[in-house]
């Protein structure tokens, strides 16, 4: 789940069910069976990678629209997936500073307060940011408690990006998401008065959403003080 440079960016059609998938790890970063498509974005020669994206495929709950690589219920293998990436790393045949990096998922906040620190120091023993360099984590607003919030600072993330997906209560139980809008108001602030930059993920096209309904979360999401929200098409 490592890419080095970071993969470029490929835009995905979401549907509200998605199919399930299991995860075996086989001593390295790699899916057994290997269903993840892999892009890596190509380089100058000789001109190291300056971007890191690390992929944490596990989650309390799949969401039926959500076609990610990931795995709900099967928090047992995190130990094998930190020492995967160990091992995955220890190829590397040197050190690198990087000016970006993102750990996506997945829900990397899923992870527990230790296993998120130990995940930081495996990736810090080959990896430096870069000063002014940006470390953004996704997180979903249930469960994100203020000693997940504070880990997150203290091993150096200044960008947390939230899936809050809507504040409309009906949407996001189509969404089957498990937070609600109150609840993602409540982590927002948190959030704010944490990290240097919040951004937040917004999801249109739902079923029964209406064009009131899209333009009112638009609006809840323009209330608080964060330069960054991205939106993304259901189909």
């Amino acid at each position: 789940f490592l890419g080095l440079p970071c993969p470029r960016m490929v835009v995905r059609q979401h549907h509200l069910r998605a199919p399930e998938t299991k995860l075996k790890f086989d001593g390295s970063c790699r899916v057994n069976p290997p269903d993840i498509d892999v892009y890596a974005a190509p380089q100058d020669s000789g001109t190291p990678p300056r971007a890191l994206y690390l992929h944490v495929p596990f989650c309390l709950h799949r969401c039926g629209y959500c076609d990610f690589t990931l795995v709900a219920g099967q928090d047992d293998l995190v130990p094998a997936y930190l020492q995967a990436l160990t091992n995955e790393l220890d190829q590397l045949d040197d050190s690198y500073e990087v000016d970006t990096i993102f750990i996506g998922g997945g829900t990397p906040t899923h992870l527990s307060v230790e296993q998120l620190e130990r995940l930081a120091g495996i990736l810090f023993g080959r990896f430096t940011l870069s000063s002014g360099g940006e470390f953004s984590v996704e997180a979903n607003p249930d469960g994100l408690s203020d000693d997940v919030m504070k880990t997150l600072a203290g091993i150096g993330v200044n960008r947390l990006s939230l899936g809050v997906q809507s504040f409309n209560e009906e949407i996001l139980r189509t969404l089957e998401r498990q937070h609600t809008p109150d609840e993602a108001d409540d982590v927002i602030h948190r959030a704010i008065g944490t990290f240097p930059q919040v951004s937040l993920d917004l999801i249109f096209g739902v079923p029964g959403q209406t064009i009131d309904s899209w333009t009112t979360t638009l609006a809840a999401a323009r209330l608080f003080p964060i330069k960054h929200v991205s939106t993304y098409g259901l189909t």
